[in-house]
């Protein structure tokens, strides 16, 4: 989900957020997979819905994209 930065504070600051390990490809992972590459720790919502903002959007404005 990308956000427009006023919405994406305030997810933020919603105490919703937390941080998800990802492997290659976007495939939600943990620290018990015996995976050997990188997993790279980004920021989810609900059942690893990852938020990210987008400076072009509107500051209220919302896009999902797969």
């Amino acid at each position: 989900m990308f956000l427009g930065f006023d919405l994406w504070v305030e997810v933020y600051a919603s105490g919703r957020v937390r941080p998800s390990l990802f492997k290659k490809g976007g495939v939600p992972t943990s620290d018990e997979d015996p995976y050997k590459g990188a997993k790279v720790p980004l920021m989810v919502v609900g059942d690893n819905i990852v938020v990210s903002v987008d400076i072009t959007l509107p500051p209220d404005g919302f896009r999902l994209a797969p």
